[in-house]
C-alpha cells in the first residue's frame, strides 16, 4: 500500500534483485486500464478509450468505487475470478497496490490471510520524487491561460494549502525545479490526498492486524537497501 512517490516499485524491484521469489499480480495501473476505466465509461454511455490524464483517472476510479464498494479490491477480486489460469508461481504473491481506508478494509475482508505493507512519506518528499522520476505516466493536462505567472497558476490550484506550503513550492521553483513538472506533481498529490486517506488506512491496519501481518515503513528514514532488508526479515 502507498501513494505515488513512496517507493513501492523501487521496493518490489529491490526484493526481486535481492533474490526474494515473488509472484507479481497485474498491478493497480493495469487493472485500472483493463477493468475499471472501461466499465465506468460503458456505464456512462461513453466510448471506451484509454485515459492518460492522471486527474481524470482519479475521477474514474472514484466513480468505480461508488459503483463497487472496495474499489480496487473489487477489481482485484474480479481479476482473480476470471484469470485464465492461477497466476501463482511462488509462495509470496504480491499486489501493488491498495490505497486508502476503504480499500484497506475491503482488502482485510476479502483476503483475511493477506499481509499488508504500507510505505509512507510526507507530501513534499513524494512531490520531489515525482518531479525527479519524470515518468510519462504522470501526465496531467494543465488548464488555464499560459500567460499567467507560476505563482498565479500555483495559487489557483484548489485546496493547495491543505497539503502544501506555497512558499516552499515557490522556493523549489526558484532553485531550478522545472515549474511545469512541479505544477503537475502538485495536482497529482492533491488529487490523491482528496481520494485516499493513508493515515486512516494505517490506523485501521494497526488495529486489524498484528505485527506479523502489517508492516509500516517511512521510506524517508531508510535507504532502498534498508527497506529491502526490513521487508525480507518481516517476510
Amino acid at each position: 500500500m502507498g501513494l505515488t512517490g513512496v517507493g513501492k516499485s523501487t521496493a518490489v524491484a529491490a526484493l526481486q534483485t535481492g533474490g526474494v521469489p515473488l509472484t507479481l499480480l497485474p498491478n493497480r495501473r493495469t487493472l485500472t486500464d483493463t477493468l475499471i476505466i472501461p466499465e465506468v465509461q460503458r456505464a456512462a454511455g461513453e466510448p471506451v478509450q484509454a485515459v492518460k490524464d492522471r486527474i481524470e483517472r482519479f475521477d474514474l476510479t472514484k466513480r468505480y468505487r461508488e459503483m463497487h464498494p472496495g474499489g480496487m479490491v473489487h477489481a482485484l477480486g474480479r481479476y482473480l475470478q476470471t484469470a485464465p489460469a492461477p497466476p501463482v508461481e511462488t509462495d509470496t504473491v504480491v499486489f501493488d497496490n491498495l490505497r486508502g481506508l476503504e480499500e484497506a478494509q475491503a482488502g482485510v475482508k476479502m483476503f483475511p490471510e493477506a499481509r499488508f505493507i504500507l510505505l509512507d512519506a510526507p507530501p513534499l518528499v513524494r512531490l520531489l520524487r515525482l518531479v525527479g522520476r519524470d515518468d510519462s505516466f504522470d501526465h496531467v493536462s494543465v488548464k488555464g491561460p499560459k500567460s499567467t505567472s507560476f505563482t498565479e497558476q500555483l495559487l489557483a490550484i484548489d485546496k493547495l494549502g491543505t497539503v502544501f506550503d506555497p512558499g516552499e513550492l515557490a522556493t523549489l521553483a526558484a532553485q531550478g525545479v522545472r515549474r511545469s513538472n512541479l505544477l503537475k506533481a502538485v495536482r497529482v498529490i492533491l488529487s490523491e490526498a482528496e481520494n485516499y486517506d493513508m493515515t486512516a488506512a494505517a490506523e485501521y491496519l494497526r488495529r486489524a492486524k498484528d505485527a506479523h501481518s502489517f508492516l509500516y515503513l517511512d521510506t524517508t528514514k531508510m535507504s532502498v537497501d534498508d527497506v529491502q532488508a526490513r521487508i525480507q526479515r518481516w517476510l
